[in-house]
């Protein structure tokens, strides 16, 4: 019994310490580095996000954008609380003089199911106008997209479900970089139902997700600039591996 269990344990590590790349893998606590010894030496792509898609749907909430060339937007220093009374704020005046003002948040907002007569929708942003002086939801977070198609600009589009006015409103995001700001928001514009809102953070500055590594012999020595010292999740080629820092051998 003693045996079979030695069997299994040793299989069990070899299992979770191996894959296709690469035979095993050490931690050096001296260097916070990764020492894979590799089955081959080739050029891979080692990532610390999946490689994502330049358009795509985004999930309820979603702060961390990916692009298919590697690369990244954080804004989850931009999601205020979803109970915040004092979320962003934008107005503008249209072009026959309608005035609007759109409360919104990167996230859930509860603020505007606060108001009376809303429906129990989840609520990214709400708009106010001139015509009415109850809001309307200006953007949900059933159905996000996003565009990520440049290293300086991205795009997040919050659509409207519920019909209000004769409209279901639809909410375009873009952020540009500005790595001195922390977050400003520049303007709005609207054409009917569609309002575009524009803003410059130094969150819309693409982070490079693609980790570098050296080669001695047929081991890659990986270092874990950034990373913690417990569980980590790399990308080997897209491939997700999951390591806990604890329990490797060193």
């Amino acid at each position: 019994m003693k045996y079979t269990i030695l069997f299994l344990f040793v299989l069990y590590f070899s299992f979770v310490n191996s894959n296709e790349y690469y035979s095993n893998v050490y931690y050096s606590p001296l260097n916070h580095s990764l020492v894979f010894y590799m089955n081959e030496i080739v050029n891979i792509n080692i990532s610390s996000q999946p490689r994502g898609t330049n358009f795509g749907n985004a999930k309820m909430n979603q702060s961390v954008f990916i692009n298919e060339d590697y690369y990244s937007f954080n804004i989850s220093n931009l999601v205020l609380p979803y109970d915040t009374s004092k979320p962003y704020r934008i107005s503008t005046v249209d072009a026959v003089g309608l005035g609007y003002v759109n409360y919104f948040n990167f996230g859930e907002l509860r603020f505007c199911t606060y108001q009376l007569n809303r429906r129990a929708d989840v609520y990214q942003g709400c708009i106010i106008g001139n015509i009415s002086a109850s809001n309307s939801q200006s953007g949900g977070l059933d159905t996000i997209k996003y565009e990520v198609g440049d290293r300086n600009v991205f795009k997040i589009n919050y659509k409207a479900t519920e019909l209000a006015y004769g409209c279901i409103r639809n909410t375009w995001y873009i952020l540009k970089c500005n790595p001195d700001i922390h977050m400003h928001i520049q303007r709005m514009d609207v054409k009917a139902c569609d309002y575009t809102v524009y803003i410059e953070s130094k969150y819309a500055c693409a982070s490079n997700t693609l980790l570098s590594y050296y080669y001695v012999d047929n081991k890659l020595f990986l270092p874990l600039t950034g990373f913690g010292y417990e569980a980590i999740e790399l990308y080997f080629n897209n491939t997700p591996i999951v390591l806990d820092l604890k329990t490797l051998p060193v």
